[in-house]
């Protein structure tokens, strides 16, 4: 085997190495954009609504070396039950992206209006709810694990009304002025001084 053959041979293997390494690499920033966000999961001790993170950088770095792995970095559970098996993790497994809060709460706004300007929410950064108390606050205030009990017992309500209410700002026009349209109920706007919590 001459010099030129081995020389050729040596630089076809360390390319091949360094194409499989930048392929590791990919699906280990692919896996880590992936997994990164809240979710909503049912705890297989209390059948209730958890909301937990997955540690992201550690599937990342097991992900450069085959398979990802999985563990909870925080849970809503925690710390009373820090210990726990994490039977949650198949949940994760079998549904993907489709329990991530954010997803969840996209679905929950789908198709609404604003129970203020009855205007469609397109946007549900900012977004908020409302209860028959007339109070409004944004969902990503509420604990993520209370998302589901919220949303059965709240309306919908648009970045712009939320704002209005909260800071009942004296132009004319705004949807503050108006009542919440829902069926078979009107409800009051809460007054500003109400909104605040004392100091």
């Amino acid at each position: 085997m001459t010099t030129t053959t081995v020389r050729i041979a040596v630089e076809i293997f360390l390319s091949a190495g360094i194409m499989y390494v930048l392929l590791r690499c990919l699906e280990a920033g692919r896996t880590y954009f992936k997994l990164r966000g809240r979710r909503l999961v049912t705890c297989p001790e209390t059948n209730r609504p958890a909301a937990i993170e997955l540690d992201a950088k550690y599937a990342a770095l097991t992900a450069v070396f085959g398979r990802p792995e999985l563990r909870i970095s925080r849970c809503s559970r925690w710390p009373e039950r820090r210990n726990c098996g994490e039977c949650c993790l198949k949940q994760i497994e079998s549904a993907q992206d489709d329990i991530l809060v954010r997803n969840t709460v996209v679905r929950w706004y789908a198709g609404t209006k604003c129970v203020y300007c009855q205007k469609p929410i397109a946007q549900v950064d900012h977004a908020a709810i409302v209860g028959r108390d007339g109070r409004t606050v944004e969902w990503e205030q509420v604990p993520a694990q209370e998302l589901a009990d919220v949303f059965a017992t709240h309306f919908p309500v648009c970045r712009s009304c939320h704002t209005a209410q909260v800071f009942s700002a004296p132009v004319s026009g705004l949807c503050h002025r108006r009542a919440m349209v829902i069926p078979a109920v009107r409800l009051p706007i809460v007054p500003l001084s109400s909104n605040r919590t004392p100091r």
